[in-house]
């Protein structure tokens, strides 16, 4: 308060202003840019003079007036206007201006909203931006407002200021951080809302979903005070809150967006001023989601003439190799054939139950199954002798890979692959990467399999080759011993 004490401590009289120890000096503004701003660009600023400004050489004294006729002669005696008294000079050529109102901080803000809402029109200004240059202005007694419209700054002389957080703060995050097609995966966008802000300018949330994602178009909302909810809170608490369909003042749009988001949400602030907006929605992972890896989701934030960073949030899915070779075949032999079922933990023990347990569906360019959420009892994987094949599109989770069946002459696998895919998290909740396990033949590896298949031993059975064989060893030995028993006579 010390510093708006001294813009008002000799606003006293007209003869102040026709004293020869008052000169016009030279001036400037600068605006220090706040390295925690989040935009894409510094704000810009605009700085309309309102009053002339004369004072002393020291600049220890000032005062104000202002040309009759100036552009702000009306907002300035008009009615409205109770801080200032302005009153015409004795040639009447300008208007000394004296504070009738208490020297203090909400005088400065009661009088710097004044100023704004009742600006005239096309109000001459300088610009400004938050790069730390001295921009020169005349002497002057300046409102100076932002891009924004919520940082409204009144200030006499040369004015050095930093620029202030009072915009919308957003952040993204997902549950979960991988997908098996035909998944959903549920998002959190956070919102947190100024106590400055300007609450006659929308905040408009725009997400944009990659090709292979499809908004569920049910987006809900948890409103939340600041200290208990804001943009770094982990999404394991997030997806604890309860959420609620959207009042009348949030809106939700799909179509006609003129850019290339999937929706907007459309919020009027008024009603949330210092609180924090947490949306939550699902998109579902489709059919032609074919790449193996990641699907990037990006959200950010506008509001005036201000704009977030985009935010990537990347829904993962994972893969894994499968080689399938038979013994002593040489080389490859695309008759020789195998063929597996691919179970989730549930229907595998069902399975091993002894019940009716659905395999995994597949859609597959024969080198290629991209695993479905869809279960079909007849769904296979057919692997040709020495070919490679590929399994995308798995979430996290554990797997079951089962052969079912062989070429003739070898046996099947006589025990399940076990498939685990696990994620990583940093300390708010994000997915930041994964890896894929296989547990076959009571050996670990990763994210490739092969599985080889043993030649068959044929053994005898009543009636068959193994009976007739037994047979004609038998009566060789019989007749063996019936010719040493005939020598032993005859000697």
């Amino acid at each position: 308060m010390k510093k708006f004490r001294k813009l008002f401590a000799v606003l006293t009289a007209s003869a102040l202003v026709g004293a020869m120890s008052f000169t016009t000096m030279a001036a400037s503004i600068t605006i220090n840019h706040d390295d925690t701003y989040d935009g894409t660009a510094a704000q810009t600023y605009k700085a309309y003079k309102i009053l002339d400004v004369v004072k002393d050489k020291d600049a220890n004294a000032f005062a104000y007036t202002f040309a009759k006729g100036s552009e702000w002669e009306s907002v300035l005696t008009a009615s409205g206007q109770t801080w200032l008294d302005c009153k015409l000079s004795a040639d009447g050529t300008k208007y000394v201006v004296t504070l009738k109102a208490a020297d203090d901080e909400t005088t400065a803000k009661a009088m710097a909203k004044y100023f704004n809402d009742n600006m005239p029109e096309d109000a001459t200004f300088t610009t400004l931006t938050a790069d730390q240059t001295k921009t020169p202005v005349d002497d002057g007694y300046y409102l100076i407002t932002s891009t924004l419209g919520t940082n409204l700054i009144l200030a006499t002389s040369d004015i050095n200021i930093t620029e202030k957080n009072d915009y919308p703060k957003d952040d993204k995050k997902v549950e979960t951080g991988s997908l098996t097609i035909g998944e959903s995966a549920t998002y959190y966008i956070t919102v947190v809302v100024p106590q400055t802000i300007d609450t006659s300018k929308p905040i408009k949330v725009h997400d944009k979903l990659p090709a292979e994602l499809r908004f569920n178009d049910d987006v809900k909302v948890h409103v939340a005070d600041t200290k208990d909810v804001d943009a770094t809170t982990a999404v394991n608490t997030l997806n604890g809150l309860t959420y609620s369909e959207l009042g009348a003042d949030t809106v939700v749009t799909t179509t006609d967006l003129g850019d290339t988001c999937a929706f907007h949400i459309d919020v009027t602030p008024k009603e949330y001023v210092g609180k924090t907006l947490v949306f939550k929605y699902s998109a579902k992972l489709l059919e032609t989601a074919v790449a193996d890896h990641g699907f990037v989701n990006k959200e950010f934030l506008t509001y005036s003439e201000y704009k977030t960073t985009e935010k990537d949030v990347p829904v993962m899915t994972y893969d894994f190799g499968l080689t399938k070779t038979f013994e002593g075949s040489g080389e490859k032999d695309s008759n020789l054939t195998a063929t597996f079922k691919l179970y989730d933990a549930n229907n595998y023990t069902e399975l091993k139950a002894g019940r009716t347990a659905n395999a995994m569906k597949f859609m597959t360019d024969g080198t290629h199954y991209h695993v479905s959420t869809e279960l079909d009892a007849t769904a296979n994987i057919t692997a040709v002798d020495d070919t490679e094949l590929n399994v995308c599109g798995l979430g996290a989770g554990t797997y079951y890979l089962v052969e079912t069946d062989t070429a003739n002459g070898y046996n099947v696998l006589d025990h399940e692959i076990t498939i685990t895919v696990t994620e990583t998290k940093d300390e708010h909740g994000k997915v930041n990467g994964g890896n894929v396990q296989i547990i076959n033949d009571r050996a670990e590896s990763t994210d490739k399999v092969t599985v080889n298949n043993v030649k068959g031993l044929l053994l005898p059975s009543t009636g068959g080759m193994g009976t007739v064989a037994f047979a004609v060893v038998g009566l060789i030995v019989m007749a063996g011993a019936a010719v040493t028993l005939i020598i032993k006579k005859r000697a």
